[in-house]
């Protein structure tokens, strides 16, 4: 029930406006403190409605009202286009009592409401950030004691505001730091991870050697035993080169300190010779690795070198991840919107989908367990990645899923006769 307001009441209406101010204080979210100030302003005026006005990126936004019928909650209008916003612009009080003769009113707005006169209130006054609309089905004009106590929740609102952006704030602030601090521990557990990789990725082929180099002085070393061993030894220390030259790279790419030398490069010539130096690994697995190039020389202009470490990198994880019996393809051909395609299909572990997203990221091992099976720095796609890109081509990755195998595609710019013709070739 409202409570009528005139001097016989005083002490009502200020024991009225304390508890008000007090409940406008614990406010912690907008929706707590509109409710609040529309609830008491229509109780301690008598109002047939109350809205609360938002100013928002130079409108009015009616974030909540109470009233006998539907007002405009939820709607915006520009700031120029209504009452409120006509009150936040001035900084003062706007007192209406019949709003059809009143040329700030924008009248088809009230037509379809029981709006007959009303009051509109700044809150903070020396610069509004809203304002309180009240509202008489009835021809009213607004008393000194009305202005006073709707003037006064105003500006009680507007402190609560002041806290509610404050709290909303100081737990942005809170989570920010919380995340900082999460993101801070997984780079820590990270790198503790990846020095752990590399630790064991470098010394297994370090073992390797010393093992045979050991075995090499015994006595009664056959001429096919020291053979066997001194190739075991060149894998292993070419492997253990390139681990580390991985590791060079991905501080190069990380600095962009890797440069191109670029000469026309024919890529079906490339995939034979590069293919050929991985096939010994892949037999030793006992894989079949098939080569699918076009009849023509399909030219790219390319680093060489760079274009060379990107399809073994793609190689050597294609024989990483199949298991014995299984068959790698690699293909070049021509293809749409004068690209060069290269791609490497095998028959492996496939990929999750949760991990499709992740494959090319630095050091990203789908299995980062201390006993997973595969080796490696998780090094390898990154870097064909970012060498692809330098040359102006994309790198994609497919799988249909776990134990189904991968598609990796590589495409190039195809290199143009005319150029072709005024420059050697490399292959």
């Amino acid at each position: 029930m409202a409570l009528p307001l005139n001097r016989h009441d005083s002490k009502d209406v200020a024991d009225n406006l304390l508890a008000v101010l007090v409940d406008l204080s614990f406010a912690r979210t907008l929706e707590q403190l509109t409710k609040v100030a529309r609830q008491a302003v229509r109780r301690l005026t008598g109002a047939d409605g109350v809205t609360f006005v938002v100013r928002q990126d130079g409108d009015c936004f009616y974030v909540d009202e109470e009233a006998i019928a539907p007002l405009w909650k939820g709607r915006r209008f520009p700031l120029s286009e209504c009452v409120s916003g006509w009150v936040m612009l001035h900084r003062e009080i706007a007192v209406i009592s019949d709003i059809y003769r009143d040329p700030r009113v924008p009248t088809e707005a009230y037509r379809q409401t029981f709006v007959r006169s009303l009051m509109m209130v700044p809150v903070r006054v020396d610069d509004p950030v809203a304002a309180i609309g009240v509202y008489w089905a009835t021809h009213h004009t607004a008393t000194p004691e009305e202005r006073e106590v709707v003037q006064a929740i105003a500006n009680g609102a507007g402190l609560a505001m002041a806290n509610v952006k404050l709290v909303h704030d100081l737990e942005e602030a809170a989570t920010r730091e919380r995340n900082a601090r999460l993101v801070a521990e997984r780079a820590n557990r990270l790198t503790d991870q990846f020095l752990a990789t590399v630790s064991h990725e470098l010394r297994t082929p370090l073992n390797v050697i010393h093992g045979w180099l050991w075995q090499l002085r015994q006595p009664g070393m056959t001429p096919q035993l020291t053979q066997h061993g001194l190739g075991v030894i060149e894998r292993n220390a070419t492997h253990q080169a390139r681990l580390v030259e991985d590791l060079l790279d991905a501080s190069r790419a990380m600095s962009g300190g890797i440069g191109l030398r670029c000469v026309p490069l024919d890529l079906n010539a490339m995939c034979a010779d590069v293919a050929a130096g991985e096939r010994p690994a892949a037999e030793a697995k006992d894989l079949t690795m098939l080569i699918e190039t076009a009849g023509n020389p399909l030219m790219v202009s390319g680093d060489a070198d760079r274009l060379r470490q990107v399809l073994r990198n793609l190689l050597d994880n294609a024989i990483k991840f199949t298991p014995p019996g299984g068959r790698i393809v690699v293909g070049v051909s021509r293809a749409a919107g004068s690209r060069v395609r290269l791609t490497v299909r095998d028959t492996g572990v496939g990929i999750h989908p949760d991990a499709i997203r992740r494959v090319f990221d630095r050091f990203f091992q789908e299995d980062g367990s201390p006993t997973r099976k595969a080796g490696g720095l998780g090094l390898g796609l990154t870097l064909a990645r970012e060498l692809v890109r330098l040359h102006g081509g994309t790198v994609t990755v497919e799988s249909p899923g776990e134990n189904q195998g991968a598609t990796i595609t590589v495409d190039l710019p195809e290199m143009m006769p005319a150029v072709i013709a005024d420059s050697p070739i490399v292959y």
